[in-house]
C-alpha cells in the first residue's frame, strides 16, 4: 500500500503565484483583461467546444450530463434539468435556460419562476409541477447529488471518465488539452474491456 504525504515547503505566496500562472487561469484573465465578462460568459465559451468534441467522440463514448447539486438553488436547477429531460424538452430549453440565468440574470430561484419559464416552451403549469415534484425527478436529483459527492467534484465544468477519472480544464491547463486527455482516458478504458 502506498501513502502520499504533502511534504511541500512552498509558501502560501508561492502557491498563489503558481495558481495565477496556471494556463487556464491565464487564458481566463487574458479574456477578462480587455472585455469584462460574467462567469456565465466564460461558461458559454466552453459549451461550443464540448459540442464539437461530442460530434467527434468515438462511438464507444456515452456522454451523460449530470447537474452539480451544490446548494438549494442548484437543486432547483437540477430538478428543472431533469424535468425538461423527462418532458422531452431538453434540446429546446437548455440554451434559453442558461441565458435566462447568465445573460438576463434571472436566477429562476423558485418553483413559480421555473413554471413560468417552462410555460414559454408549451409546458402547462400542472404538467410542470407534477413532473418537477415526481418520484422520478427526486431519484435523479438524489443520484446527481450522490455522484457529485462521490467524485468530489470541485467545480464545473468537470468530466468523469468511466467512473474512475475526474478531469477539468484547470487540471489540463487548456480546454483543448482537456479534450485530448478525455480522449486518451476513454480509449484506455475502452481498450481494457
Amino acid at each position: 500500500m502506498l501513502y502520499f504525504y504533502n511534504m511541500s515547503t512552498e509558501s502560501a505566496e508561492d502557491r498563489i503565484f503558481k495558481a495565477l500562472a496556471a494556463p487556464i487561469r491565464r487564458q481566463l484573465l487574458d479574456r477578462l483583461k480587455d472585455d469584462p465578462q460574467t462567469t456565465g460568459d466564460l461558461c458559454a465559451a466552453f459549451e461550443p467546444l464540448l459540442q464539437n468534441w461530442r460530434k467527434s467522440a468515438p462511438s464507444y463514448v456515452s456522454f451523460v450530463r449530470v447537474p452539480a447539486v451544490w446548494n438549494p438553488i442548484a437543486e432547483l436547477h437540477a430538478r428543472a434539468y431533469y424535468t425538461a429531460e423527462a418532458l422531452g424538452k431538453t434540446a429546446e430549453i437548455d440554451g434559453p435556460f442558461f441565458n435566462e440565468i447568465h445573460v438576463k440574470h434571472n436566477m429562476l430561484d423558485s418553483v413559480d419562476k421555473l413554471a413560468t419559464f417552462f410555460a414559454q416552451f408549451g409546458v402547462d403549469d400542472k404538467t410542470f409541477r407534477a413532473k418537477f415534484s415526481s418520484f422520478e425527478i427526486d431519484a435523479k436529483v438524489s443520484r446527481a447529488t450522490d455522484l457529485v459527492k462521490r467524485y468530489k467534484v470541485p467545480g464545473t465544468p468537470a468530466i468523469v471518465i468511466d467512473g474512475k477519472y475526474l478531469t477539468n480544464g484547470t487540471m489540463a491547463g487548456t480546454y483543448e488539452m482537456w479534450f485530448q486527455i478525455i480522449d486518451y482516458l476513454a480509449a484506455q478504458e475502452h481498450a481494457a474491456r
